[in-house]
């Protein structure tokens, strides 16, 4: 079994909705994600899949969150954009891209952080164990 991860990252500001505390009030990150791949089987190239596809499908993903606010976006104009919420976001959205660049694995989980002490972290229900 192979797993393979790549990182990307985006800058954004964004409030928390139903929240009280300093985080109601807007404020900004350098928001790390990473997202995490599992595999049983290589193809010709001895790869589970291309880290440049897979970096290239992430990056596209983050880049519409990059130097905005935001609650002002779809989704998060219905709902929080907290990094459980965000998490999720990104896992369906590079989910629906992947079946062509890596058929022979799955994207297992997805990693957002705010901060260097900080990190939730989406799997989907039928990869928790």
């Amino acid at each position: 079994m192979y797993e393979i991860r790549v990182k990307g990252g985006f800058d954004a500001a964004h409030f928390l909705r139903d929240y009280e505390g300093p985080c109601a009030s807007v404020h900004g990150h350098t928001w790390e994600v990473e997202i995490a791949l599992l595999g049983e089987n290589l193809n010709e190239a001895q790869l589970l899949v291309d880290f440049h596809d897979l970096k290239k499908i992430l990056d596209k993903k983050l880049q519409r969150f990059d130097h905005c606010c935001l609650n002002d976006i779809s989704p998060f104009d219905k709902f929080s954009p907290t990094s459980e919420n965000i998490a999720r976001v990104i896992y369906e959205q590079v989910r629906s891209e992947l079946e062509d660049v890596a058929p022979r694995a799955r994207l297992i989980w997805v990693r957002v952080s705010e901060s260097p002490f900080t990190a939730a972290i989406y799997y989907p229900d039928n990869e928790v164990n």
